[in-house]
């Protein structure tokens, strides 16, 4: 079985190899420090899953290690597990652009249409947001309990004794709820739109994700 996000490499490269360069070089894999794609007429090409839309992350370990780190973590209070605001973009820019030295980005859909935009394209088409949870080491499906925390605003089901959200846009997203043992859990909505819940971790990481401005 392969990484995630294996599969949307492989389609962006295919396509960066057929329009722009035969020659290009799929690096990928799971270490985020390399490059997805490397060309040597387009330079660096970070692959992004439109869906899953994921653009970096940091620990409280590696808090020192982006510009605007400490800044993120000062946003979130007991009560806030997501923000959407400019610092967000902020630090993903400086991520990409500077760390990474990102030349485009390359977003591809689960339907495999891929679109190859600059940073100053995908910076422009994009809000950004943070969320702050522990780092998963393991999940389990929901209990009763967990339909008491979920936020007033979500639509859900119960399928086969599994909870799910209807829309797409929950995807990533995470609450906390307090199980029957009077013990704080942090619940998350993963790609299948199921909401599981996460084991506790000492290692808290704050997770960049991006979705598409809507049209006025």
């Amino acid at each position: 079985m392969g990484y995630p996000g294996e599969k949307y490499e492989k389609t962006v490269f295919e396509f960066i190899k057929n329009k722009y360069d035969p020659n290009a070089i799929w690096e990928g894999g799971s270490d985020s420090t390399k490059p997805d794609i490397i060309s040597n007429i387009l330079g660096i090409i970070e692959v992004k899953q439109k869906e899953t839309a994921q653009c970096g992350q940091f620990t409280e370990s590696t808090v020192d290690n982006y510009e605007f780190s400490q800044d993120i973590i000062n946003c979130f209070s007991n009560n806030n597990t997501i923000i959407t605001n400019d610092l967000c973009k902020q630090w993903v820019k400086n991520y990409y652009l500077n760390h990474k030295k990102v030349n485009y980005f390359g977003v591809c859909d689960k339907n495999n249409n891929v679109t190859l935009l600059t940073p100053e394209e995908f910076f422009e088409r994009n809000i950004f947001s943070c969320v702050a949870r522990y780092k998963k080491s393991g999940s389990a499906k929901a209990a009763k309990w967990v339909e008491n925390y979920v936020p007033k605003d979500w639509e859900i089901e119960w399928k086969d004794n599994k909870l799910f959200v209807k829309n797409d846009k929950m995807i990533n997203q995470q609450f906390f709820g307090i199980n029957t043992k009077k013990q704080k859990k942090v619940c998350w909505v993963n790609e299948n739109k199921e909401i599981r819940i996460l084991s506790n971790t000492n290692n808290l990481t704050y997770i960049f994700h991006f979705n598409e401005k809507k049209e006025d």
